[in-house]
């Protein structure tokens, strides 16, 4: 009878360990093929895992059967991931190649997996060049919960969540920040980098990382395109080229790229020139725009897990149409020039260093040339800005399961500029000058402002499914007006220079409650200083209505107290990714009319009054963001998203001003099994906006849906071809955030481009 039971159980065991396979492997560096020890493989969907021993070796045993996907990983080389077929009884044996990846410099989510693990966070790279935007504002309109104010054709300004302008903290590589010249922002930080040179776009929502400078709603780094690592010396190229049919917009790049283990390069140049397109009605817009730009970067490794890196860029822009401004830009230069440092693996303590310092310079000029007042009034701006700054940071090991970021940054930014005006006639009373006078008015007064920063931010691991985020930076603000104006001094005397210190804090936790869903928690509050236009600007009409606006250096900083909620989920084949978040505005700024400060240019003309910056004690606001996605079928999947935000001035019991309608979109997708080929159908649906501000003159605007298609293809070894069609039906329709003409013979709404068939072709060899 023992004998038997035994037997019996023996097979039961058997019968058990046959439904299971073995892995085993060994890990090694491309470049030489020596063995790697210490990497981590991981089969993620199961939780199993394993270290590679001193010889490279490693094994995975009591693997299920059926595929499996093997993540191998270790800092400083690229992930490899490996899909293999488990048997019954069976080991596999595999050699993993691991190849070296650059030091990662410019980017502030160093993989998707991190973007991944909180729901607040959005990384596009191959979205953002199978778009083909013309302008990098334009491609928010593609994020879900995000869009843009639109001017012209050209330099759009992101919102997010309702959150603009300075308010959204807007960088490149990972801490370079960069200011325009108008007051109109006409040039906002993402009108000076092309969209073609940028190689992915992060965003990350809320006031919840104290890392990379003041955040009141959210941080937008723009991560530009950089060298490769090659293991010998390598040199590559690619050219692009491409046509718009309405606009008639052309345009042109050729980048090279090479190097070898020692250092590496990337340079590139591109040009654009887009005439006026037309809506869906016929009529042409004056939406015109001309740029030429260059890039370089060039890094330097002196020694293991060190690099040095230069990049320098320019842009030059060229008759630049905004029917919804007084002006047009007939110049805006930028220079861009940064200097980075990164080590890592240091020691025990600490893992990396990074070191950024940085200067940008732009030059912005404007005039009325193409305006009706032309005639009685030649009108140009000359404006400067110089910025300067840089950013130190080290990452500690001082917990168990923990990194703590700690480090301080830094920038001055500085304004100049007049407006000068040849006049010819009095639009009050008619008159008209045998000979022009000549007058100058002040635009930003000779400012500066500048913020000193500390920080630090702990990342830790409770356990495998808990961990947490706190963080917490301190700002010294710094602003300066050296050449006040008449009407400054006379309304708030000597203001030569304001000090202020700000507190920001952000506690995350992050749960993982089981393979299929993980949920955020976060909290915190964003703290952003009044800008320079907020605190100096005089007397000009650079809001949503058609007021003067005046500065106040009085004003108090505003602070974002946000809480959300996060979740991300696997349920029968959706991949779902959502959050609700409130926030509560104190001291925030805003514009109020003062009907007894009387216009300083034109006071014969409506509106009457000017318009003061202001703090409010009381307003809000709260909204939800949803994206849903599946594969449908062998190469089909599709995605939707859904976005809806609600602000309210509790004050003035009415909306805050410009806020995006609910908005949601809907894709289907092909993409061939090489990757060779892929087709794309588009939509968005726009509901009617009728929160809006009185105090602002904002009128309500109709809801739409527009559908688009793309489609790409590789042709032969070394060409990438694409077609797209932006508004199939040619729709006329025009977005809330689209601002209206100014200074036209009519106020006419700036309506979208109608049908427009974008091609492309690329070259890299």
């Amino acid at each position: 009878m023992y004998k038997i039971f035994i037997l019996i159980m023996s097979m039961i065991t058997l019968s058990f360990a046959q439904e299971f396979g073995t892995i085993k492997g060994i890990i090694l560096k491309a470049h030489d093929k020596s063995t790697l020890s210490d990497a981590q493989i991981t089969i993620e969907e199961l939780n199993l895992g394993a270290i590679s021993d001193a010889n490279g070796n490693f094994t995975l045993e009591n693997i299920p059967l059926g595929k499996q996907v093997i993540m191998v990983s270790f800092l400083g080389f690229q992930t490899v991931k490996k899909t293999v077929e488990v048997k019954s009884g069976e080991t596999i044996e595999l050699n993993i190649l691991m190849k070296y990846e650059p030091i990662v410099i410019e980017e502030i989510i160093v993989t998707a997996d991190n973007a991944g693990q909180s729901s607040q966070i959005d990384v596009y790279s191959e979205a953002l060049t199978q778009k083909t935007p013309k302008d990098i504002g334009e491609y928010f309109k593609n994020v879900t919960g995000a869009n843009a104010i639109k001017k012209g054709g050209f330099a759009m300004d992101p919102v997010i969540r309702n959150f603009k302008n300075d308010q959204l903290n807007i960088q490149y590589d990972g801490g370079v920040r960069c200011w325009g010249g108008c007051p109109n922002r006409m040039d906002p930080p993402t009108s000076h980098v092309q969209s073609e040179d940028v190689e992915k776009i992060e965003i990350f929502k809320g006031p919840f990382s104290v890392r990379f400078g003041q955040t009141m709603g959210g941080i937008v780094n723009l991560v530009m395109k950089k060298p490769n690592v090659f293991e010998q010396w390598t040199l590559k190229t690619s050219a692009e080229t491409g046509y718009e049919t309405n606009g008639n917009g052309a345009v042109a790049r050729l980048a090279l790229k090479g190097g070898d283990n020692g250092y590496d390069f990337y340079i590139s140049g591109g040009t654009k020139n887009y005439q006026n397109y037309k809506t869906g009605s016929g009529n042409e817009v004056p939406s015109g725009f001309r740029v030429n730009d260059y890039t370089a970067k060039i890094g330097y490794l002196p020694a293991k897990n060190h690099r040095l890196q230069v990049s320098w860029r320019q842009s030059f822009a060229r008759d630049v149409n905004y029917p919804s401004l007084p002006m047009d830009a007939s110049v805006d230069d930028t220079d861009i020039l940064a200097f980075d440092y990164s080590g890592r693996n240091i020691n025990k303590l600490i893992s990396s260093i990074t070191a950024k310092v940085y200067k940008t310079d732009v030059r912005h000029i404007m005039t009325n040339e193409a305006r009706m007042n032309y005639s009685a009034v030649h009108a140009e701006t000359d404006a400067t800005t110089e910025s300067f700054g840089g950013r130190f940071e080290t990452a500690l090991n001082v917990v168990n399961n923990g990194i703590l970021f700690a480090g301080f940054d830094y920038y001055k930014m500085g304004r100049e500029g007049n407006r000068t005006k040849e006049i010819y006639k009095n639009l009050c009373n008619g008159m008209v000058f045998s000979e022009p006078k000549f007058v100058t008015d002040y635009v930003w007064q000779n400012t500066n402002l500048s913020d000193a920063g500390i920080f630090s931010e702990l990342d830790y691991a409770y356990n495998e499914r808990l961990s947490f985020n706190i963080g917490g930076r301190v700002d010294f603000i710094n602003s300066e007006i050296n050449d006040p104006s008449p009407q400054f001094t006379e309304a708030y005397g000597d203001i030569s220079s304001y000090d202020e210190t700000n507190f920001s804090a952000t506690v995350s936790a992050h749960y993982k409650a089981s393979k299929n869903l993980s949920l955020n928690l976060s909290l915190g509050r964003g703290t952003r200083s009044p800008d320079i236009s907020e605190r100096y600007i005089n007397h000009m009409p650079i809001g949503m209505d058609a007021f003067e606006y005046f500065g106040n250096p009085n004003l108090k900083p505003e602070t974002n107290d946000q809480i959300e909620l996060g979740l991300i989920s696997k349920w029968i084949g959706f991949n779902i990714k959502s959050n609700v978040y409130y926030s509560k505005f104190n001291n925030y700024i805003t514009a109020v009319l003062d009907p007894t400060m009387a216009k300083l240019y034109l006071p014969c003309m409506p509106p009457a009054g000017t318009k003061i910056f202001q703090n409010i004690e009381n307003a809000h606001q709260y909204g939800f963001e949803a994206k849903i996605s599946r594969e449908i079928g062998k190469g089909f999947s599709f995605s939707s998203g859904f976005a809806y935000t609600i602000a309210q001035n509790e004050d003035f019991d009415e909306p805050l001003p410009e806020v995006a309608p609910m908005e949601g979109s809907l894709d289907l997708r092909y993409t061939n099994s090489e990757h060779k080929y892929y087709g794309e159908f588009s939509s968005r649906f726009v509901r009617e906006q009728d929160r809006v501000a009185d105090t602002f003159s904002e009128t309500k605007t109709p809801g739409f849906s527009v559908f688009n298609f793309q489609a790409g293809i590789d042709l032969f070894t070394y060409f990438h071809f694409s077609l797209s069609v932006n508004n199939i039906f040619d729709k006329n329709y025009y977005e809330h955030l689209s601002r209206k003409y100014k200074n036209m013979p009519n106020s006419f709404y700036l309506y979208e481009p109608g049908r427009n068939v974008i091609l492309r072709l690329r070259a890299d060899i």
